[in-house]
C-alpha cells in the first residue's frame, strides 16, 4: 500500500515550491544597504541594519571582495572585514 493511497485527499506542494536564492537576497540586501549609506560602512552596521542573515554576511562579502565589488578598508589581525567600501 503507498502513501498515496493511505491519505487520498493529501496535497502534493512540489508543484507549488518555489526555490529562493538566499544568497542573492542577502547579496542585494547588503549592496543596497552600503548604497544607502554613501558606499562605505562597518561590518558590524551591515549586520545589524541590512536585514542580510548573519552567517552569510561574510561569506557575500568575500565574494564581492573577489569580484572585485569591494575593497576592505579595515580587518581584524586574522583578516575578517570590518570597514568595507562599495568600488565604483
Amino acid at each position: 500500500m503507498s502513501a498515496n493511497e493511505l491519505q487520498p485527499n493529501s496535497t502534493d506542494f512540489s508543484d507549488d515550491y518555489k526555490e529562493v536564492d538566499y544568497n542573492h537576497e542577502d547579496y542585494e540586501s547588503i549592496k543596497n544597504y552600503m548604497q544607502s549609506q554613501g558606499g562605505e560602512c562597518s561590518v558590524k552596521n551591515i549586520k545589524k541594519c541590512s536585514g542580510a542573515h548573519p552567517l552569510r554576511i561574510y561569506p557575500v562579502l568575500f565574494r564581492m571582495e573577489k569580484e572585485n565589488e569591494l575593497e576592505v578598508i579595515e580587518q581584524t589581525l586574522f583578516g575578517a572585514p570590518l570597514q568595507v567600501r562599495l568600488k565604483k
